[in-house]
């Protein structure tokens, strides 16, 4: 027998699988999109912080920065920023005196800034380079600042932006799930219901459902409710002709048992086989009764489904044909016979 589900559950699934690959999509999607955000937010904080350089260094010519500066070097966007500046001969001016390897090369007049991915002590970092005009010591020209950070904070913040978005899309399908299954639940109650007043029906009380039941399954109740009354009316044509043939076979029966009792107490033998003889013909008799009862039920009972038309005028020529072939055979022997009377 192949196996069938509930519909409670078949209707969870319908639901929440689609919303499943939503939320694949909609967390896919978010992947990406968190990536490209840390990328433009570690950028910005990376020009924010080579700008902030610069400005320091053209008003303290080099010697210190300023306490916002240090305090956005020291944590931007979670982790350190590392920064180095040289002046146009190349003679470093501030930072740190080893660079990272990877940094593009510019030709004097490209003032273009860019941004790059290094390496700095065997570490992968993403890097800004910007080239100015300033004046530091009565010395003018292009100078060139350059900052950078660890790749791996980048990672560790992409990281927990995707965690986060996960444990919201998690919640929000945790939440929906248990909506749809207690909507479901109670969507269905009616079924439930119906299920009762179906249960209450017996042999005693086949009367048709009256409750209330959703448009969808109202189909399903009116057939039901059909059947119920096919099955009602049944049982009492039923009850009817048991009735009625109880009725019809009383007397008969009386007069059977009457004419066995007459059998008993016959006086002579010539008695006894006389009325042995109408105890047979009224027990003949009465088993005709029966019959005829009997297909007078079968043809009542017959159902709508198996009726079809028949002929009635082919039904008497035939019986008609029978009739006048069997007076043939009567006349014929009714001939034989006075025929060899009068040869007598």
């Amino acid at each position: 027998m192949k196996r069938s589900y509930s519909l409670r559950i078949r209707l969870t699934l319908i639901i929440l699988i689609p919303l499943l690959f939503v939320a694949g999509a909609a967390g896919f999607w978010q992947l990406n999109n968190a990536r490209l955000t840390a990328g433009d937010v570690f950028d910005r904080s990376l020009q924010s912080a080579a700008l902030a350089v610069s400005n320091d260094v053209a008003l303290s010519s080099g010697d210190a920065l300023g306490v916002e500066t240090r305090r956005i070097l020291a944590d931007t966007s979670g982790g350190r920023v590392y920064y180095h500046v040289y002046a146009p001969d190349g003679v470093i001016v501030a930072g740190y005196a080893t660079p990272p390897a990877g940094i593009p090369t510019a030709t004097d007049g490209d003032l273009n800034a860019v941004y790059f991915n290094g390496e700095y002590l065997g570490r992968e970092v993403r890097g800004y380079r910007m080239r100015t005009h300033m004046q530091v010591d009565g010395f003018s020209g292009v100078f060139t600042t350059t900052v950078w950070q660890d790749v791996r904070i980048r990672s560790t913040f992409v990281r927990a932006l995707i965690l986060r978005s996960l444990v919201v899309i998690s919640s929000i399908i945790l939440s929906l799930a248990l909506i749809v299954w207690f909507g479901v639940r109670i969507g269905l109650r009616p079924l439930n219901d119906l299920q009762q007043a179906i249960d209450l029906r017996s042999g005693d009380d086949l009367k048709a459902i009256q409750r209330a039941v959703p448009a969808e399954v109202k189909g399903i109740v009116r057939t039901l409710n059909r059947l119920l009354g096919q099955v009602s009316e049944a049982m009492a044509t039923q009850g009817e002709f048991i009735s009625n043939a109880a009725h019809q076979l009383r007397n008969p029966l009386a007069g059977v048992l009457a004419l066995a009792e007459s059998v008993r107490s016959a006086r002579s033998e010539v008695a006894m086989r006389e009325r042995a003889d109408d105890l047979v013909k009224a027990a003949k008799e009465t088993s005709q009764l029966a019959q005829k009862l009997l297909t007078y039920e079968r043809a009542k009972s017959i159902s709508p489904a198996s009726e079809k038309e028949i002929s009635l005028c082919g039904i008497c020529s035939m019986n008609l044909s029978w009739n006048f072939k069997q007076c043939r055979i009567v006349a014929s022997k009714l001939t034989l016979h006075w025929v060899m009377r009068f040869w007598k």
